[in-house]
């Protein structure tokens, strides 16, 4: 009998090994190591695919950013894989924006050729996934996916409004910053570029949102635009809050594991702070109701250098070179989403000025190497001037000054950002904590120059209450950090004084954790509320019955409804806030659909409205007054000839109504 030997190729095991700091690096087999990044970079493939074939620009959207998360996977954990992909593809379509709108060049004009080249994008990521080996890091054991879990159901909340227009409609327009934004969407698709020289307002969020939805946007109306923009800047809304909170938990679990806390504790902070902010009303109605993308994806931005130091300080002395080109790239990326907070990111370099245990930068020896660091300085600062001078021809900080109208930051929020920076201070010999002290100061200047800017001393108005809010959520991991590991003390102490209640301390153990989540639910949830109800009611009330809902449906309704004569909106809406900023949003919809000038008088004139908005043009006035209302000041200024037509509404709080005479007074 003859023996056949074969011989076998030995099996290569997986080996794990952590740090002393609790976070744990894989080396995985080479096939195991590719077979996660392809996963990835398949699925983004096919949601870039299915985005365009089902015409849901959020997918391709979804789908860029996971075929932009696989190759930063060969070098960073998943965890700060996401953000970071997140930063590049915007980084990526401001700059290519911007070169176009130097070059006069439409980067949407062939609407074929940019879905082509969007799915060659994320194919060339599916294929750099087969390439070498790498290994894989955890940021720590499963436990921390808890963290996680409110980024997810944000991120399942962006998808209800990417496929529901009237999930959408029914929380977009409680304030005016959402249809702003989708009508700054419209004039990037029409122009295919980022032309600061036209519009100082930061727009590389824009940019990238044109570059997903050109290929399949509605060509056929501007009713059909409405309502494809609405649900993917609803839904860009919803991801750019998934994105904050999955930052957030991140930059807690490492920042507690940096400073030598439990890892569990580490995921407790991380999850009650992403919680907090996902159950803070006042949060909620601040950014995602007011429609604050840039504002969120700003956040990401000005935690990127904590989080770099952190992850570098993982492997041995930080060095300085890699923060200060993290610190230039996010300063390029925060002059398109927020500029005045474009100096945080150098303050927060600043606030670790002191690395005294870190060695120093030195120059690359390399041509590729100072080529590197030369388009790591140049380039962001060439991305960063367009908007800076554009700000500076419209007025500087002077264009701070607009009357207050995002939801006051909670007082008890600003006592614990008081604590946190204690906290800080106290751990000041870690360089991440530094780093966020920097950031910290940083964004309080902002919010000095702000106030400066306005020319009164007032906190509430509106640019200086959205810095605090900034501040606020910047501190929010470490607020909960210190919280948790507080909180953690206290416990054990309360518990060994509970067990010497004998038999009775397993009902004073449930009372004192009832009593917590009490607390918490006490501080959190019933804080500004939007009309008088639950920021969370309008999203969880899809069926129209919302004021959000019924402004968009009165725009939609009535809108060109007696083209070619001008719809003017006056006093439209139902409920408290049926007056000038109920009308505000109704206008900007109509002229998102007509391109016709917004209502903007601050006082109850019904004739200069129809003379701002349709000058020498027809016009017909849809309110949800009774015409016999309107008709003495119609009279009495000279437009008593254009049509009344009452839309469905009721108009409860009539005091807004004044008479003739004192309409005439407050118009003077």
């Amino acid at each position: 009998m003859a023996v056949v030997s074969e011989t076998r190729a030995p099996v290569v095991p997986e080996r794990t090994q952590a740090d002393p700091a609790g976070h744990v690096t894989t080396d995985a087999p080479p096939r195991a190591r590719d077979s996660r990044r392809t996963a990835v970079a398949a699925a983004g493939l096919l949601l870039v695919l299915a985005g365009l074939l089902l015409t849901v620009p959020f997918l391709v959207l979804c789908g860029l950013l996971l075929a932009a998360t696989s190759p930063l996977l060969r070098r960073l954990p998943a965890d700060l894989a996401v953000p970071a992909a997140a930063l590049l593809c915007l980084a990526a379509a401001t700059v290519v924006g911007i070169a176009a709108g130097l070059a006069g060049i439409d980067l949407l004009a062939r609407p074929a050729a940019l879905a082509a080249v969007l799915v060659a994008l994320a194919g060339l990521s599916l294929i750099e996934s087969r390439r070498g080996p790498a290994p894989v890091r955890r940021a720590g054991p499963r436990l921390t996916l808890v963290a996680y879990v409110p980024a997810v159901l944000a991120l399942g909340a962006a998808g209800l409004q990417a496929a529901s227009t009237r999930a959408a409609a029914s929380w977009a327009f409680y304030g005016t910053d959402l249809v702003q934004h989708m009508t700054l969407l419209k004039d990037v698709q029409l122009t295919g570029d980022l032309d600061y020289s036209v519009n100082g307002y930061p727009r590389g969020l824009h940019m990238l949102l044109a570059l997903v939805s050109s290929p399949t946007m509605p060509h056929d109306g501007q009713v059909a635009l409405l309502a494809y923009d609405l649900r993917l800047v609803a839904a860009a809304d919803w991801l750019a809050l998934a994105l904050v909170l999955w930052t957030a938990a991140a930059l807690a679990l490492r920042l507690g594991a940096a400073l030598g806390a439990r890892p569990v504790l580490g995921v407790v902070a991380a999850t009650v702070g992403s919680t907090a902010l996902l159950l803070t009303n006042s949060f909620v109605v601040a950014f995602v109701y007011f429609g604050a993308v840039p504002s969120l994806l700003a956040l990401v931005a000005l935690w990127a250098v904590p989080l770099t130091l952190l992850e570098l300080g993982r492997h041995g002395p930080v060095p300085r070179l890699p923060v200060l080109l993290v610190a230039c790239s996010a300063t390029a990326v925060l002059a398109n989403l927020w500029q005045p907070l474009a100096i945080v990111p150098a303050l927060t370099v600043v606030g670790t000025a002191a690395w005294r245990d870190h060695p120093a930068p030195r120059l690359p020896r390399t041509s590729r190497g100072r080529l590197t660091l030369a388009l790591g300085v140049v380039l962001p600062a060439a991305v960063a001037l367009p908007p800076f001078v554009s700000v500076a021809r419209a007025g500087g900080s002077s264009i701070a000054s607009i009357p207050g109208g995002a939801p006051a930051v909670p007082t008890v929020a600003l006592a614990l950002v008081v604590g946190s920076l204690g906290w800080l201070l106290f751990h000041r010999t870690d360089a991440a904590a530094r780093a966020l002290f920097g950031a910290s100061v940083g964004v309080l200047v902002v919010a000095v120059v702000l106030l400066h800017g306005t020319g009164k001393l007032d906190i509430t108005q509106y640019f200086v209450m959205k810095s605090l809010w900034f501040l606020t959520v910047l501190l929010t991991p470490v607020i909960a950090l210190a919280a948790v590991t507080l909180g953690s003390g206290l416990a054990r102490a309360g518990s060994r004084a509970i067990g010497r209640l004998g038999p009775a301390a397993k009902v004073g153990r449930v009372a004192a954790v009832a009593v917590v989540l009490a607390a918490f639910v006490a501080f959190v949830l019933p804080i500004e509320a939007v009309a008088g109800s639950d920021a969370w009611g309008a999203v969880a009330d899809p069926t129209g019955r919302s004021e959000s809902a019924r402004a968009f449906d009165v725009a939609t309704d009535y809108g060109t409804a007696y083209s070619p004569a001008v719809t003017v909106p006056v006093e439209v809406g139902s409920g408290e806030f049926t007056n000038i900023f109920t009308t505000h949003i109704v206008s900007k919809i109509i002229s998102f659909q007509t391109g016709q000038p917004n209502t903007d008088s601050a006082a109850f004139d019904v004739c200069g409205a129809i003379r701002s908005v349709a000058g020498r043009r027809p016009a017909v006035v849809v309110t949800t007054l009774d015409p016999d209302v309107l008709a003495p000041f119609m009279v009495a200024d000279g437009c008593a000839g254009v049509p009344v037509v009452r839309v469905a509404g009721s108009h409860r709080v009539l005091q807004h109504v004044p008479t003739p005479g004192e309409a005439s007074a407050s118009r003077a």
